[in-house]
């Protein structure tokens, strides 16, 4: 079916009075539920991973030995691991978050879940909460930060929930590459007996060496003083870069400083940023005008333009 647009525009408006109504009445519906709606506050912050350093031949052998124990920042924010931890955590007035939100087992819950554990259903329910309606982040594919935003009808818990999240994958990935470094210790320490004793052997047929040859005068026997005095110097040079490694490693394995840092810091908005009213209105206003439109031309054309 044809629809004659200046047709239609001109019943539309011979019929503005109507139409107005019922966008003011769909607008002022809006406007009383986003007022009378919880207002919900935000706290913002980005976090990102520090990077590995790099550390010569050895990094890519060692990282060989302890890669199980990797994981990425996203992927370990996209287990349940970090909700569970808030939800046993008590965040605000020596309350858990169950307790801030006022938790209780349904009556339909004694019916069909009798033989479950109560406070596991709460526990649980916690966690949901918090990672469905509490808790969002992204991943920022350019600059390779993820952002957060914690949003709560209470403001202050917003907060102490951002740092609850920086502190326990801080300490998360501390943890992680505090082991690996020690992992890395021990491999470089073993190499580095294994090299020593090698060095000794150097040595003693060195010294053996020169004790047997005093005369060192045919090139055969220069040859062979030439190669294990080499031999000496690459496996001293081999030894002193481990002990490079070694300490390097033994560092990490007491470093306590961030491996996750904020490239910005927890902020929390003064205002609600729950509901938005102005973008509701707006919202509500285009509803209006398109179902009035709908409305106007089924009603011009008979109700037909379904069938047609």
């Amino acid at each position: 079916m044809n629809i004659d647009i200046k047709n239609e525009l001109q019943f539309y408006i011979k019929n503005k009075r109507n139409n107005f109504i019922f966008i003011f009445i769909w607008v002022l519906l809006t406007l009383v539920s986003s007022i009378a709606s919880d207002k919900k506050y935000s706290t913002t912050f980005s976090l990102y991973q520090k990077g590995s350093l790099n550390l010569g031949f050895f990094s890519g052998v060692a990282s060989m030995v302890s890669s199980d124990i990797q994981i990425s920042l996203d992927a370990l924010l996209e287990t349940d691991q970090l909700y569970r931890h808030l939800a046993s955590k008590k965040l605000k007035d020596d309350k858990y978050f169950w307790q801030i939100e006022e938790m209780e087992n349904g009556f339909f819950d004694s019916i069909f879940l009798k033989d479950s554990d109560p406070q596991k259903l709460i526990f649980d329910r916690s966690v949901e909460t918090l990672k469905e309606s509490t808790i969002d982040f992204r991943l920022n594919s350019v600059s390779q930060k993820i952002d957060f935003t914690i949003e709560h009808e209470d403001a202050e818990l917003t907060l102490i929930i951002a740092n609850e999240i920086v502190d326990y994958v801080n300490n998360y990935f501390s943890t992680k590459e505090n082991f690996l470094a020690s992992q890395k210790s021990s491999f470089v320490n073993l190499r580095m007996k294994a090299i020593e004793d090698e060095l000794d052997e150097v040595r003693r047929k060195l010294i053996d060496f020169k004790e047997n040859n005093v005369n060192r005068d045919s090139p055969k026997l220069r040859e062979e003083l030439r190669m294990l005095e080499e031999e000496l110097i690459l496996k001293s040079n081999i030894y002193t870069q481990l002990f490079i490694q070694y300490e390097l490693h033994q560092l990490d394995s007491v470093d306590k400083s961030n491996t996750v840092l904020l490239s910005s810091d927890p902020y929390s908005f003064a205002e609600p940023t729950s509901p938005k009213i102005f973008y509701n209105i707006l919202l509500a206003i285009f509803n209006g005008f398109f179902l009035t439109a709908l409305y106007s031309i089924k009603r011009n054309n008979g109700w037909n333009i379904i069938k047609s």
